[in-house]
């Protein structure tokens, strides 16, 4: 993995809110914060991280659909002062050994826990395409340092 710039946690809630934003899942709960917060579209869709007004606004609304930085979260034990974001660059052997998580909605997805986009008989595409590449490597990801230090 290689890190090709270091982002704020105001990118990583605009990419994160955007992501949702047309999602068959999350979709309606973002557009409802969205119009309980008075936020335009353009404030999700086309962000502009250096301005502290759109930052609040996708931050109340990430907080109101996802309890961002609030208990019973998604981002329950989260640690919001330890992390740094950054986007990075995977080679196509890194993108083809993630492993998705033994989650129930992944694992509705992929078919089975753990799934890996190589495994034998995997109900998920067999190879990354291009644009699912391009993709995985365009989203900012996260890496946490401190104790017990993932990334």
């Amino acid at each position: 993995m290689r890190e090709l710039t270091r982002l704020t946690e105001h990118d990583m809630i605009a990419a994160f809110v955007r992501g949702e934003l047309h999602s068959e899942r999350f979709g309606a709960a973002v557009r409802a914060a969205m119009r309980r917060h008075r936020v335009r579209r353009r404030v999700v869709e086309q962000p502009d991280t250096t301005d502290p007004e759109q930052n609040a606004q996708r931050l109340a609304v990430l907080r109101d659909y996802r309890r961002y930085g609030l208990d019973n979260s998604l981002f329950d034990g989260f640690p919001y002062d330890d992390a740094v974001w950054s986007r990075v660059a995977l080679a196509r052997d890194e993108v083809l050994a993630i492993r998705y998580i033994d989650y129930d909605y992944w694992v509705e997805l992929s078919g089975a826990p753990g799934f890996r986009p190589t495994r034998p008989g995997a109900s998920a595409p067999e190879r990354p395409t291009r644009s699912t590449l391009a993709a995985s490597c365009a989203a900012p990801t996260r890496s946490i340092r401190g104790r017990g230090s993932m990334s």
